[in-house]
This record gives structure tokens, sequence and C-alpha cells, in this order.
């Protein structure tokens, strides 16, 4: 049974805790032929910032909040 976490007591008990990598915009990810590449992500979020905690869980953070998370 999944259960609920908050995400602030998740960042405080982490290992480690990354800035992810700025995500590819959709046109440099399109192969010469003007075809996706097969990445199926969706790009509604570009731009968020993502942290990712003990190298696998991404979390969405409001914008200009990742800083302040990582020093934490």
């Amino acid at each position: 049974m999944p259960a609920a976490v908050n995400a602030h007591a998740v960042l405080l008990t982490a290992e480690s805790v990354t800035r992810a990598p700025p995500r590819a915009r959709r046109a440099e990810r399109m192969d010469d032929d003007g075809d996706d590449d097969g990445d199926d992500d969706d790009d509604d979020d570009d731009g968020v910032p993502v942290l990712v905690v003990d190298g696998w869980l991404p979390l969405r953070v409001p914008e200009g909040a990742d800083a302040a998370l990582l020093v934490l």
C-alpha cells in the first residue's frame, strides 16, 4: 500500500541531494528528419527545478527554492 510522505521530510533525511541537469527542449531532441527521437517525456514542466534525492528520487521544487534546499 503506497504511503504519502512529506517532501520536506524526505529532503531532511536524505543522504545526498543534487540538482538534476536541465531537460532538453523538444526542438533539440528532434533528429534530422524532424521526427521525435522517441523520448516521451512531458514538456509541461520545462524550466521547473528538479532535485534528485539519494541518486534516484526526482522532486520538482518551486523556482528559487532549489538553491535553499541544496544548502540544507
